[in-house]
């Protein structure tokens, strides 16, 4: 996956992504003896796993190098993913946070969707004949579609302000009007 989006992806997204794969990476480790840190096996894998040009043996120091080849022996197999029970599994783990608190319903669609497209491209490889994620019967987070209004501006506040952006540029220049208008 990283090799077909990443090239011509922006540094943001790519940044993203990363901090996606490695939520779905962390949900698929199995238990193995001699696990990392939480907190080293997020960071070896978002700065050093996730990244293009891919990581190096020589270039990785040997906390990351011995971490990651943990998560490659931990790690189940795609195709785990056919067993509902693992895939449910997998697929909430998406609905938390780091401290174990529930996501927000648009993140854990980008986590999802981020779990899918990986899937696909295997698909796509000829590794699975179908994706097996979109075949698990689980229930996705609502969005919400209320306006808060701690966020949003109410129509008085919409008024000054643009009231404010008419004097831009100083007097007798006012560059602000026809953004006012």
């Amino acid at each position: 996956m990283l090799a077909m989006k990443w090239p011509h992806a922006a540094p943001n997204y790519r940044d993203s992504i990363s901090e996606r794969l490695t939520s779905v990476t962390m949900s698929m480790l199995g238990e193995r003896a001699g696990r990392p840190s939480d907190e080293l096996l997020r960071r070896s894998l978002r700065n050093h796993a996730f990244v293009l040009p891919g990581p190096e043996e020589a270039d990785l120091p040997t906390e990351v190098a011995n971490t990651l080849h943990w998560v490659g022996k931990a790690s189940r197999l795609l195709s785990d993913l056919a067993e509902p029970a693992v895939g449910r599994m997998v697929l909430d783990s998406l609905k938390l946070r780091l401290d174990g608190t529930a996501a927000a319903a648009e993140t854990v669609q980008r986590k999802r969707r981020t779990l899918v497209n990986a899937v696909h491209y295997a698909v796509d490889l000829g590794e699975f004949k179908e994706n097996l994620i979109t075949a698990v019967r689980w229930r996705r987070p609502k969005v919400s579609k209320d306006v808060d209004s701690r966020v949003v501006a109410n129509p008085d506040q919409v008024r000054a302000l643009l009231h404010a952006v008419s004097y831009v540029g100083g007097y007798g220049r006012a560059r602000g009007s026809p953004l006012a208008s």
